[in-house]
């Protein structure tokens, strides 16, 4: 064989696996321009679920207690010259409540209304 034959062999072998790991590369382009797009638009929704998130915090708490805890992730106690509570239900809170408390054990509810730090739970 001459030189020219084995280039020519060479060439033959080489140009099929240069065509397919070039097809290959493109498609792995492709794909990771789609992730790509993909992981802008998930971050879009993110930051728009956590500006709404926000808002909601901001609806429930002060301003400044809220910045803290998402910040600190904790708050300091404050005291303030004046306030306003609101008593409210939610509906069918009372009905279910009353409900539940009346086939509870007074020992089984006590606890649970004395220690606010666990929250109210009702055993049914």
């Amino acid at each position: 064989m001459t030189i020219s034959a084995v280039q020519f062999t060479i060439g033959i072998v080489i140009v099929p696996v240069v065509i397919i790991l070039v097809r290959n590369i493109i498609k792995l382009i492709k794909k990771i321009k789609n992730f790509s797009q993909d992981l802008q638009e998930k971050t879009c929704e993110l930051e728009a679920e956590k500006q709404r998130t926000e808002e909601l915090l901001y609806q429930l708490l002060p301003r400044s207690i809220a910045k803290q805890l998402m910040t600190d992730g904790s708050t300091l106690p404050e005291s303030y010259l004046s306030a306003t509570i609101m008593f409210s239900d939610v509906v069918g809170f009372t009905a279910i409540s009353r409900y539940a408390f009346s086939k509870c054990l007074p020992f089984y509810s006590t606890p649970y209304i004395t220690q606010p730090e666990t929250g109210l739970y009702m055993h049914i």
